[in-house]
């Protein structure tokens, strides 16, 4: 029976499929063992010259700190843009006021004088009509304008228009007042429309670029 079991273990290693099978078995350990970490660290290191520890390390810091220094000069830099925008913004406000106020008070003059025109108007229209009612009254016929076209020469006409004054040309300058008032106004508001964008979107990346970490 010992040699039964001698011969049937000999007939084991001997068969040609069992045989494949150990150098397949043998093959992969091989292969596992060239791919471990150990052994690519080791061959990598051999053909790659690996820096040293200290230059690493140096290398790293000087590295953090031009980083680091850059983000301190990149703050300084948004503070000063900021403090200047808010400067001009407060010059271009308190000039944009000023000019408000000399156009509301060249508004004001304006109403002033139309209202006097008006009140002047007002009061010659009463007397005129007071006039005519005491010429009706007395019996008194109302001349017509046809009768006296050929006798009111133009010395007359522009006596008349000088004692009621040149309303025309008070109009024309009320006008060009306010058109000039609504130009400036349109450009005014446009432009600090266009400054809030802007401002808005450079206080968007200021707090990005402040609240990101290198």
């Amino acid at each position: 029976s010992d040699q039964n079991q001698i011969n049937r273990k000999c007939f084991k290693i001997t068969d040609p499929y069992l045989r494949n099978r150990m150098k397949i078995c043998f093959l992969a350990v091989c292969l596992m063992w060239a791919t471990s970490l150990k052994v690519a660290s080791f061959i990598s290191s051999y053909f790659i010259e690996v820096p040293p520890v200290d230059i690493m390390l140096t290398s790293c810091r000087g590295a953090y700190g031009i980083t680091k220094e850059e983000r301190v000069r990149y703050s300084r830099c948004v503070d000063v843009q900021l403090d200047w925008c808010n400067r001009n913004l407060h010059s271009h406000t308190a000039a944009e006021t000023q000019k408000i106020n000399i156009t509301a008070d060249q508004n004001k003059l304006t109403v002033i004088d139309a209202e006097r025109i008006n009140t002047h108007c007002s009061d010659a229209y009463k007397s005129l009509r007071y006039a005519l009612e005491s010429w009706v009254s007395k019996g008194e016929t109302v001349p017509l304008i046809s009768d006296f076209e050929s006798s009111c020469s133009a010395e007359d006409r522009k006596e008349v228009i000088t004692s009621l004054g040149n309303i025309n040309s008070f109009l024309t300058d009320a006008i060009a007042i306010s058109n000039m008032y609504r130009t400036e106004s349109e450009t005014t508001v446009g432009l600090l429309a266009s400054y809030a964008t802007a401002r808005t979107a450079y206080d968007k990346e200021y707090l990005d670029n402040h609240t990101n970490h290198v």
